[in-house]
């Protein structure tokens, strides 16, 4: 995430831990900083419902 020049494999991506696949889909104001704890605790959640 902090490599702006990271190239995205996809296979790990249906890999990712569905609570930060759900994080990154959500819509966010532009600017907004996900920080690290952010992320983290989206990494062991699971999916937000909507």
């Amino acid at each position: 995430m902090d490599d702006l020049g990271a190239l995205v494999e996809l296979r790990e991506h249906f890999n990712a831990p569905k609570g930060l696949v759900s994080l990154l889909n959500e819509e966010h104001e532009q600017g907004t900083k996900l920080t690290r704890s952010t992320l983290l605790q989206a990494r062991v959640r699971p999916p937000r419902t909507h």
